[in-house]
């Protein structure tokens, strides 16, 4: 069999996987007799869920634009399970960057596709992808606080808006600190973290005592515990050095301290 496209793609893969993780995604593509690009995209419509999962990481992973559509097209396929799904989110989301005409195509079904893994789907690809994109924020936040929507999906949007690292979101993320669904919770503190602001301190110390446990991490108060200690950590780090001019002398230092320990305040209702 000629292995020229393989060896390339191996050579791909190898930048970011480990060896055996590499092979293991190249051996079922091998042993169909993949030797081109057009070949692997066509592996999407094997019968084999392996397989296609297989072909799903490899054209993310390629980082090749030609697969974008084939992914797209293969995501709104109504006989998929959620974990394919969910799969090709991540091959989006984390290959080549995409064009805004694509954010707009994952815009659209994030806001209007029926089935929610579809939906979660474009959720993720959009929070790796869409942080220079117009909008997508605002459609984010808006699934975010929609409370008709599943919990999942909401999660999602939450977990983006972190990866998005999106200022404008603090308030809405704020407002969701109290939601009903563990899982919002969990991704809302995870968010707050990558927002990085420190008037979320007090908020987040309310969640300390939270065990509601979130599948396959942790509860949401360690969560909660974490994300306080890396806004702390990073507030150390910005402080100015010993001496140094601030240009704001008369207003003094503030020291910080444990949340706990702060006088004269409680943590809001």
């Amino acid at each position: 069999m000629d292995k020229p496209f393989i060896d390339g793609a191996r050579g791909k893969l190898l930048q970011t996987l480990g060896g055996d993780a590499a092979e293991n995604l190249l051996q079922p593509l091998a042993l169909q007799g993949v030797d081109s690009f057009e070949r692997l995209v066509g592996l999407l419509a094997h019968s084999d869920e392996v397989i296609r999962n297989s072909a799903i990481e490899v054209l993310g992973r390629l980082e090749d634009p030609a697969g974008i559509q084939p992914l797209l097209q293969h995501l709104v396929r109504s006989d998929l399970g959620r974990g394919e799904v969910l799969g090709v989110g991540a091959s989006l989301g984390l290959g080549t960057t995409l064009s805004e005409s694509v954010i707009e195509q994952l815009r659209f079904l994030a806001d209007t596709h029926p089935n929610p893994a579809v939906t979660e789907a474009a959720i993720y690809a959009l929070g790796w992808q869409g942080r220079n994109s117009a909008g997508v924020g605002w459609t984010l936040r808006t699934i975010l606080r929609n409370d008709k929507l599943s919990d999942t999906v909401r999660a999602q949007a939450a977990e983006s808006l972190g990866l998005l690292a999106d200022q404008t979101a603090l308030e809405d993320l704020l407002a969701c600190l109290t939601d009903s669904s563990p899982d919002v919770r969990f991704w809302v503190v995870y968010a707050l973290g990558e927002l990085g602001d420190p008037s979320v301190l007090r908020p987040l110390e309310a969640l300390l005592e939270d065990e509601s446990q979130v599948r396959y991490l942790h509860s949401v108060g360690e969560e909660a515990q974490r994300v306080i200690q890396v806004i702390r950590d990073k507030m150390t780090w910005d402080a100015p050095a010993d001496g140094a001019d601030t240009g704001n002398s008369d207003l003094g230092c503030v020291p910080i301290e444990p949340l706990s320990q702060a006088e004269g305040d409680s943590p809001p209702c």
